[in-house]
């Protein structure tokens, strides 16, 4: 068993991503005026068995808080990031004053009018079932789609990328440092960081801007859920400078606790 949110994935999600959304994210701008029971099985082709979720259920207020928690995806990132399950809950909801027509699916994504929204955040995950245990099949598509996904940058940049930042001692027994990782391959990109106050693994996309690798955030796959990272469209940006790597990151600061300056990566691989 395991989330369908879990999929790997890739394709670029807009830099402006998340801005217009942001201002629906107040709760009291939120109001669901209609909810359908669950529906199971109508829009299922592939004769799935879904016995094992029919049971799947939203009260107004959770869907409300999967509306204040989603973020805005398009059609590549629903097909190859959110699985789509056989069951579905429909109704209108009043946003920031205009009511539209919403589709929940169970495997953690909805349609709000006609824009598609993901619910990747892990406080989403308690509002969406597991996935029912995967046939072989279902995993060997899986694998066939990952290994189609190709990222077009330049193949020195793939390998592994490390970094350990020293902050300094919180006191005589306890030390501030962070270990980040970071790994490129051609089609599959992980951003991680572990130690003090963080605990994070997101699953991450690229693009190239002239010389420099913009390092994207898809959604977290592990951590203790303090390290979010989906306010956070770039997560990095990875150079070349005299034969060695760097990173500027909002996300990782220097040993004096400034983020966005050039930090030095070893490079394995």
């Amino acid at each position: 068993m395991k989330y369908i949110f879990l999929i790997f994935s890739f394709f670029t999600i807009q830099s402006c991503k998340g801005q217009g959304e942001k201002e629906i994210k107040n709760k009291n701008q939120i109001e669901v005026l209609e909810k359908s029971n669950t529906i199971c099985g109508k829009n299922n082709s592939s004769n799935e068995d879904y016995s094992k979720i029919k049971n799947w259920k939203l009260s107004n207020e959770d869907i409300i808080n999967i509306i204040q928690k989603s973020e805005k995806i398009d059609e590549h990132i629903l097909h190859y990031a959110y699985g789509n399950l056989p069951c579905e809950i429909i109704g209108k909801v009043k946003v920031a004053g205009i009511i539209k027509d919403f589709i929940i699916n169970a495997g953690g994504y909805y349609y709000l009018g006609s824009e598609i929204y993901g619910c990747n955040s892990p406080d989403c995950y308690k509002y969406f079932p597991k996935e029912a245990e995967e046939s072989d099949a279902a995993e060997d598509e899986i694998s066939t789609n990952r290994s189609e996904i190709v990222y077009n940058i330049p193949t020195e940049f793939y390998g592994d990328y490390s970094l350990t930042v020293d902050h300094g001692k919180l006191d005589e027994f306890s030390e501030m440092s962070i270990d980040y990782d970071i790994s490129i391959k051609k089609n599959n990109c992980t951003f991680s960081g572990l130690g003090y106050k963080t605990y994070f693994t997101d699953l991450c996309t690229m693009d190239k801007s002239n010389d420099r690798i913009i390092i994207k955030y898809i959604k977290q796959i592990d951590g203790d859920g303090m390290s979010p990272h989906n306010n956070n469209d770039t997560l990095g940006v990875l150079f070349k400078k005299k034969n060695k790597y760097y990173i500027r990151s909002e996300i990782i600061a220097d040993k004096n606790w400034k983020y966005n300056t050039d930090i030095l990566l070893k490079k394995t691989k």
